[in-house]
């Protein structure tokens, strides 16, 4: 009975189900994979992470770094956040507006995020979302003078830090 409390526990972390790995679409976020059984939107060019499409708790984990990461900034409501190739729900800090009326609003002062609007100081962070395309070409871009940048740990930071650098940005 241990050995499957064991094995239970570990498949938090790690998948160890071949039907899973076998019959779904692997979504690589970085240092880890989520399976998820909707696969693929081609003609949308989108994957979807979401809680409700994935089967192991990765997810949760992954949710949870940016509720830290959010701790860790202390956003204002002037603070910007800049995703580059990115979908709302792939990196969920506000929610998709195109697809509810529930966004995700930060709560300063119980430092974090949550649905409830009509909190006293509660806000909606500013999110942009470029191409990398964008960033590496010499387009101009409506960057905000002072922002944070968000990327998946699939992306490589020191090239886009370069690139971001290069147009007279300084960290």
């Amino acid at each position: 009975m241990g050995g499957v409390i064991v094995l239970f526990l570990l498949q938090n972390y790690f998948n160890m189900d071949p039907s899973l790995s076998l019959g779904n679409h692997k979504i690589d976020i970085g240092y880890e994979y989520i399976y998820s059984p909707t696969g693929e939107y081609s003609f949308m060019e989108l994957t979807n992470i979401g809680e409700m499409f994935v089967y192991n708790r990765t997810y949760v984990y992954y949710d949870d770094l940016l509720e830290k990461a959010m701790i860790t900034i202390e956003p204002d409501m002037s603070s910007e956040f800049v995703t580059i190739d990115t979908d709302s729900c792939e990196i969920y800090l506000i929610g998709d507006p195109n697809q509810t009326d529930h966004l995700i609003y930060w709560d300063p002062v119980g430092l974090k995020r949550t649905y409830d609007d009509k909190r006293e100081g509660v806000f909606l962070p500013k999110l942009l979302s470029f191409s990398s395309l964008d960033i590496f070409s010499a387009k101009i871009l409506d960057l905000p003078d002072d922002f944070y940048l968000i990327l998946t740990a699939r992306e490589d930071e020191n090239a886009y830090y370069a690139a971001i650098s290069g147009r007279g940005y300084k960290d």
